[in-house]
Protein backbone atom coordinates (compact mmCIF):
# COMPACT_ATOMS: atom_id res chain seq x y z
CA UNK A 1 0.00 0.00 0.00
CA UNK A 2 2.73 2.27 0.53
CA UNK A 3 3.94 2.31 -3.23
CA UNK A 4 4.06 5.59 -4.33
CA UNK A 5 4.20 4.25 -8.72
CA UNK A 6 1.16 2.20 -8.27
CA UNK A 7 -2.54 3.09 -7.43
CA UNK A 8 -4.17 1.96 -4.54
CA UNK A 9 -6.30 -0.54 -6.71
CA UNK A 10 -3.54 -2.16 -7.95
CA UNK A 11 -1.47 -3.33 -5.28
CA UNK A 12 -4.90 -4.05 -2.88
CA UNK A 13 -5.36 -7.48 -4.03
CA UNK A 14 -1.56 -8.61 -3.58
CA UNK A 15 -1.24 -7.05 -0.10
CA UNK A 16 -4.84 -8.65 0.77
CA UNK A 17 -3.68 -12.32 -1.09
CA UNK A 18 -0.23 -11.93 1.48
CA UNK A 19 -2.39 -11.59 4.67
CA UNK A 20 -4.31 -14.60 3.73
CA UNK A 21 -1.48 -16.64 2.40
CA UNK A 22 0.35 -16.03 5.97
CA UNK A 23 1.39 -18.45 8.32
CA UNK A 24 -0.80 -18.07 11.69
CA UNK A 25 1.35 -19.74 14.65
CA UNK A 26 -1.65 -20.31 17.05
CA UNK A 27 -3.88 -21.87 14.09
CA UNK A 28 -0.58 -23.71 12.82
CA UNK A 29 -2.26 -22.88 9.52
CA UNK A 30 -3.03 -19.79 7.05
CA UNK A 31 -6.32 -17.79 6.63
CA UNK A 32 -6.98 -19.55 3.58
CA UNK A 33 -6.26 -23.26 4.59
CA UNK A 34 -8.89 -22.53 7.84
CA UNK A 35 -11.84 -21.10 5.32
CA UNK A 36 -11.11 -23.49 2.22
CA UNK A 37 -9.74 -26.33 4.23
CA UNK A 38 -6.42 -26.53 2.48
CA UNK A 39 -3.71 -24.16 0.85
CA UNK A 40 -4.64 -21.88 -1.54
CA UNK A 41 -3.20 -21.89 -5.12
CA UNK A 42 -0.66 -18.69 -5.33
CA UNK A 43 0.26 -17.17 -8.36
CA UNK A 44 3.89 -18.70 -8.74
CA UNK A 45 2.61 -22.27 -8.76
CA UNK A 46 0.31 -21.78 -11.78
CA UNK A 47 2.67 -22.01 -14.27
CA UNK A 48 5.21 -25.17 -12.59
CA UNK A 49 5.21 -28.54 -15.23
CA UNK A 50 3.76 -31.14 -12.74
CA UNK A 51 3.99 -34.60 -13.62
CA UNK A 52 1.09 -36.83 -13.39
CA UNK A 53 1.11 -39.69 -11.15
CA UNK A 54 -0.85 -42.54 -12.04
CA UNK A 55 -4.23 -42.45 -10.00
CA UNK A 56 -3.38 -45.73 -7.76
CA UNK A 57 -0.76 -43.94 -6.59
CA UNK A 58 -2.29 -40.63 -5.87
CA UNK A 59 -4.87 -42.46 -3.82
CA UNK A 60 -2.17 -44.17 -1.74
CA UNK A 61 -0.52 -41.15 -0.56
CA UNK A 62 -3.96 -39.20 -0.58
CA UNK A 63 -4.76 -42.43 2.40
CA UNK A 64 -1.21 -41.58 4.02
CA UNK A 65 -1.94 -38.22 4.17
CA UNK A 66 -5.20 -38.11 5.83
CA UNK A 67 -4.19 -40.33 8.35
CA UNK A 68 -1.87 -37.94 9.27
CA UNK A 69 -3.85 -35.17 9.06
CA UNK A 70 -4.93 -33.93 12.77
CA UNK A 71 -7.87 -31.48 13.10
CA UNK A 72 -7.01 -28.60 15.02
CA UNK A 73 -9.09 -27.88 18.09
CA UNK A 74 -10.18 -24.35 17.98
CA UNK A 75 -10.78 -22.44 21.21
CA UNK A 76 -13.81 -21.70 22.78
CA UNK A 77 -13.66 -18.06 24.12
CA UNK A 78 -16.63 -17.53 25.58
CA UNK A 79 -16.22 -19.01 29.06
CA UNK A 80 -19.29 -17.07 30.39
CA UNK A 81 -22.29 -19.21 32.15
CA UNK A 82 -25.67 -18.02 32.26
CA UNK A 83 -27.15 -16.48 35.24
CA UNK A 84 -29.26 -18.52 37.05
CA UNK A 85 -31.42 -17.65 40.31
CA UNK A 86 -30.17 -20.33 42.97
CA UNK A 87 -33.72 -19.95 44.30
CA UNK A 88 -35.31 -21.67 41.02
CA UNK A 89 -34.93 -24.94 42.76
CA UNK A 90 -36.97 -24.37 45.75
CA UNK A 91 -39.65 -21.98 44.12
CA UNK A 92 -43.39 -22.81 43.72
CA UNK A 93 -44.06 -19.64 40.77
CA UNK A 94 -41.40 -18.57 38.48
CA UNK A 95 -42.21 -15.60 36.02
CA UNK A 96 -40.73 -15.77 32.39
CA UNK A 97 -38.63 -13.44 30.73
CA UNK A 98 -40.06 -12.00 27.21
CA UNK A 99 -38.25 -13.05 24.63
CA UNK A 100 -39.16 -10.22 22.02
CA UNK A 101 -38.36 -6.51 21.10
CA UNK A 102 -40.79 -5.04 23.84
CA UNK A 103 -42.54 -1.58 23.93
CA UNK A 104 -41.83 0.98 26.44
CA UNK A 105 -44.59 -0.16 28.94
CA UNK A 106 -44.46 -3.59 28.14
CA UNK A 107 -42.91 -5.35 31.34
CA UNK A 108 -39.82 -7.67 30.60
CA UNK A 109 -41.37 -10.93 32.52
CA UNK A 110 -45.06 -12.29 32.04
CA UNK A 111 -46.63 -14.62 34.71
CA UNK A 112 -46.68 -15.96 37.46
CA UNK A 113 -46.59 -19.80 36.71
CA UNK A 114 -47.12 -22.56 38.57
CA UNK A 115 -44.12 -25.04 38.38
CA UNK A 116 -44.97 -28.77 37.57
CA UNK A 117 -41.57 -30.43 36.87
CA UNK A 118 -38.13 -29.60 37.24
CA UNK A 119 -35.14 -30.79 35.37
CA UNK A 120 -31.14 -29.46 35.33
CA UNK A 121 -31.88 -27.60 32.25
CA UNK A 122 -35.92 -27.14 31.39
CA UNK A 123 -38.81 -26.54 33.01
CA UNK A 124 -42.35 -27.71 33.09
CA UNK A 125 -44.86 -24.57 33.68
CA UNK A 126 -48.73 -24.39 34.05
CA UNK A 127 -49.76 -21.51 30.93
CA UNK A 128 -52.73 -21.29 30.36
CA UNK A 129 -54.07 -24.73 31.27
CA UNK A 130 -51.16 -26.48 29.56
CA UNK A 131 -47.82 -27.50 30.21
CA UNK A 132 -45.43 -25.76 28.71
CA UNK A 133 -41.10 -26.75 28.50
CA UNK A 134 -39.28 -23.51 29.17
CA UNK A 135 -35.40 -23.11 29.72
CA UNK A 136 -34.36 -21.92 33.16
CA UNK A 137 -32.58 -19.42 31.46
CA UNK A 138 -35.70 -17.91 30.72
CA UNK A 139 -36.85 -17.90 34.62
CA UNK A 140 -37.33 -15.67 37.51
CA UNK A 141 -38.34 -17.02 41.24
CA UNK A 142 -41.43 -15.52 42.15
CA UNK A 143 -41.23 -14.19 46.07
CA UNK A 144 -43.96 -13.07 48.14
CA UNK A 145 -44.34 -11.70 51.52
CA UNK A 146 -46.14 -14.10 53.19
CA UNK A 147 -45.07 -18.35 52.39
CA UNK A 148 -48.58 -19.22 50.66
CA UNK A 149 -48.27 -20.00 47.30
CA UNK A 150 -51.06 -18.47 46.12
CA UNK A 151 -50.53 -15.18 47.35
CA UNK A 152 -47.20 -15.20 45.54
CA UNK A 153 -49.56 -15.33 42.36
CA UNK A 154 -52.18 -13.39 43.53
CA UNK A 155 -49.86 -10.16 44.72
CA UNK A 156 -48.23 -10.52 41.61
CA UNK A 157 -51.48 -10.65 39.48
CA UNK A 158 -52.24 -7.54 41.03
CA UNK A 159 -49.11 -5.57 40.91
CA UNK A 160 -47.58 -6.02 37.47
CA UNK A 161 -44.18 -6.29 36.98
CA UNK A 162 -44.04 -3.03 35.76
CA UNK A 163 -45.48 -0.88 38.60
CA UNK A 164 -43.19 -0.51 41.50
CA UNK A 165 -44.50 -1.19 44.90
CA UNK A 166 -43.42 1.02 48.22
CA UNK A 167 -42.68 -0.87 51.37
CA UNK A 168 -44.04 0.33 54.45
CA UNK A 169 -41.86 2.23 56.60
CA UNK A 170 -41.55 2.40 60.33
CA UNK A 171 -40.87 4.69 62.62
CA UNK A 172 -37.00 5.03 63.40
CA UNK A 173 -36.23 3.24 59.64
CA UNK A 174 -33.45 4.85 57.27
CA UNK A 175 -34.95 5.61 53.95
CA UNK A 176 -32.51 5.38 51.22
CA UNK A 177 -33.31 6.54 47.92
CA UNK A 178 -31.15 7.10 45.18
CA UNK A 179 -32.39 10.66 44.10
CA UNK A 180 -32.42 12.06 47.32
CA UNK A 181 -29.24 14.39 49.01
CA UNK A 182 -27.27 13.15 51.77
CA UNK A 183 -29.37 14.91 54.22
CA UNK A 184 -32.75 13.80 53.28
CA UNK A 185 -31.31 9.91 52.82
CA UNK A 186 -29.90 9.99 56.70
CA UNK A 187 -33.49 11.67 58.25
CA UNK A 188 -35.14 9.29 60.74
CA UNK A 189 -38.58 8.86 61.90
CA UNK A 190 -40.21 10.69 59.24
Amino acid sequence: MCHENESWTRSLPIILLGLRTTWRADFQSTPAELLYGENIRLPCHFFEDTKFQPQSEFVQKLKATMKQVKPIPFSYNCKQKPFVFKDLQNCSHVFVRTDIIRQSQQPPYHGPYQVIKRSDKIFTLLVKNKNVNISIDRLKPCFSESSSETDCAINHKSNPVDKPTSPVKKKDQVCTVAHCSLNQIHKKGT
